[in-house]
């Protein structure tokens, strides 16, 4: 019968010894997605804080449908970062009929008041329910649209401009849910960097972007490269969104979007010389996790 040796490389020492150190890019990339993702536990909580928003809505609202979507569900969420949207989709005769996009999202607010309801998020679409534990719910009120009978779109409330607008998350998740997982961690990376610098682009914008980026290639540094080179080239367009019903970037005005090309710009430069620091020969892979540290802060691991 074989015996334990406490000495052998496989034995005790192994069992003691610290998580191996990051002295590679890759090593350093592995390490950070695992730190910034949500696991599936995250998920699940997930899940029943979106039935628990349905059942607590429907108390005082007459709900015609309500489905989880963003970032959580397409699996590019950050950890600690990315609350759960809800979209919460309501009869407009009772709700909205009559009423500016403001009110509407008011009387939802009010409706959910007892819930510790806000309208803070952000984009002023949203009315946010917060509870003592992640995630909070961005719950996002809508109508549908039908023509002949049929479904056509959602129409959302836009507080800050106070206009209606027409979408379908359905169309931007079909998209999503076609990317392999490493595609997913790109998108995963291009949020981390917004996370730390401000959370300049919204979230939707950044994912539309990324689509338009070359095919993950399994090379992290480079498809990284990639992503931003994406985000940086399309910047001037008007990128309609995947439904076709409106533009993903709409919220950048003139002053806004000359800023958003300057942050897009340096770190598209830092990930290049990162990516060049370990290409072919070279093996400068201390120096290149420095960088992407400058990238993405103090949660990316140091070399070491």
């Amino acid at each position: 019968m074989d015996t334990f040796n406490p000495i052998h490389p496989l034995g005790l020492r192994q069992l003691l010894s610290p998580p191996p150190g990051v002295h590679t890019v890759s090593a350093a990339f592995h390490r950070f997605l695992g730190r910034i993702g949500l696991s599936g536990t995250h998920h699940q909580t997930a899940g029943k804080r979106a039935d628990t928003t349905w059942r607590l809505a429907h108390r005082r609202l007459n709900v015609v449908d309500a489905f989880p979507t963003g970032s959580v569900v397409a699996g590019t969420a950050l950890k600690a970062r990315s609350d759960l949207d809800v979209f919460l989709v309501l009869h407009y005769s009772d709700h909205a009929a009559g009423r500016t996009p403001t009110e509407f999202l008011n009387v939802v607010r009010s409706a959910l008041s007892s819930y510790n309801a806000r309208l803070v998020r952000r984009n002023g679409q949203a009315v946010t329910l917060y509870f003592q534990s992640w995630p909070s719910v961005d719950v996002v009120p809508a109508v549908m649209v039908t023509e002949c009978g049929e479904f056509r779109y959602y129409k959302i409330a836009d507080m800050n401009r106070d206009v209606w607008i027409a979408t379908n998350p359905h169309a931007h998740s079909h998209h999503m849910q076609r990317l392999s997982r490493r595609a997913l961690d790109r998108i995963q990376l291009l949020k981390a960097w917004n996370a730390v610098h401000s959370a300049y682009f919204q979230s939707h914008h950044l994912e539309t972007l990324a689509l338009l980026a070359p095919p993950v290639t399994g090379d992290t540094s480079w498809d990284l490269l990639m992503a931003f080179d994406a985000v940086r080239s399309n910047l001037d367009r008007s990128i309609v969104d995947a439904s076709g019903l409106g533009y993903v970037d709409d919220y950048l005005d003139g002053a806004a979007r000359l800023e958003a090309r300057k942050r897009i710009q340096t770190a598209t430069d830092l990930a290049r010389e990162a990516w060049y620091l370990t290409y072919g020969r070279n093996n400068e892979h201390r120096r290149a996790i420095e960088i992407l540290g400058r990238i993405f802060g103090s949660d990316f691991p140091s070399y070491g």
